[in-house]
């Protein structure tokens, strides 16, 4: 059992129990391809509330290429496993299985799930010690290099040191063209919520650039601003407002998506909303971009 201290805590109980059933179900599927299988997030904190997801690491040999294919090898866990899910569910713990996937060979891409990992861990099979061995060996880098893993706003972000590049901002330009798509076909609330998105990205690309792997959250102009010397000078000049535009579009997000009571998203959005949502992003993007030193117009 993984309980602590015999609380009987009803919804730690209830991840639990679908702890325990969850190996065999993946030893099925994956049979002598597994090498690892590691619970991570909110359950391995021991924080999990009724609807939180059961975040899970598989790591196995000979995987399919693609998400999608691994996640459709993957649904005959889920299958053994439904049953169970329906039964926490009448206990009142609404989850789902998100599992991520890796071979051992991926291992060394490494990605924000490990830097996780390397305090928070449920590790449930770990064939040779491979994914033990390789968060030890991240820890030790972790500590070579100073990083810091930092409290912020109830979670907490990693302050690296180096630059930790990614393609964050490059995906975000990629999505400043869709906003005009959108525009054209007089779909404004879209344009908002696409705009919230890619500024989120854009924002999060510039705080991996400067050694800041950001916690989970929808807007960062906060820790952008505290971090602001780490800017090229250009930039740091206009932390200020990209800071607000974050804050702004972090605002509408789900109004922009989902509505409210009395607010129907696609009457409440006009044209002039959509217009300066297109701005404020391409000015984030663009601003990005002078970070991490991407050629071109955005």
């Amino acid at each position: 059992m993984l309980t602590e201290g015999g609380s009987g805590n009803r919804i730690l109980q209830a991840f639990d129990d679908l702890s325990g059933d969850l190996l065999a179900a993946v030893r099925a599927v994956y049979g002598e391809r597994l090498v690892s299988l590691a619970i991570f997030g909110s359950v391995a904190r021991r924080t999990p509330n009724p609807e939180s997801d059961l975040d899970i690491l598989v790591l196995a040999d000979r995987l399919p290429d693609g998400r999608m294919a691994r996640v459709k090898e993957f649904e005959p866990v889920e299958q053994a496993l439904a049953t169970l899910l329906r039964e926490l569910e009448g206990r009142g713990v609404r989850t789902d299985l998100s599992p991520v996937f890796r071979t051992s060979a991926e291992l060394a891409y490494g990605g924000p799930i490990f830097l996780d990992m390397v305090s928070q861990v449920i590790i449930l099979y770990d064939r040779g010690g491979v994914l033990s061995r390789h968060l030890s060996q991240l820890e030790e880098t972790l500590r070579s290099t100073g990083a810091r893993r930092i409290p912020y706003k109830g979670a907490w972000y990693w302050d690296l040191g180096p630059a930790q590049s990614d393609g964050h901002v490059f995906k975000a330009t990629k999505r400043l063209k869709v906003l005009g798509v959108l525009l054209d076909e007089q779909s404004y609330s879209d344009v908002v919520r696409e705009a919230q998105e890619l500024v989120e990205l854009a924002l999060k690309g510039v705080l991996r650039q400067i050694g800041i792997d950001p916690p989970k959250q929808h807007d960062v102009g906060s820790l952008l601003l505290e971090y602001r010397d780490r800017l090229p000078d250009s930039v740091k000049a206009c932390a200020d407002r990209l800071a607000a535009i974050s804050k702004r579009l972090r605002k509408e997000r789900e109004l922009a998506f989902y509505g409210a009571v009395d607010f129907i998203p696609t009457m409440e959005y006009g044209r002039k909303d959509a217009t300066l949502a297109i701005e404020e992003a391409t000015i984030v993007v663009r601003a990005a971009r002078e970070v991490v030193e991407l050629p071109g117009p955005a």
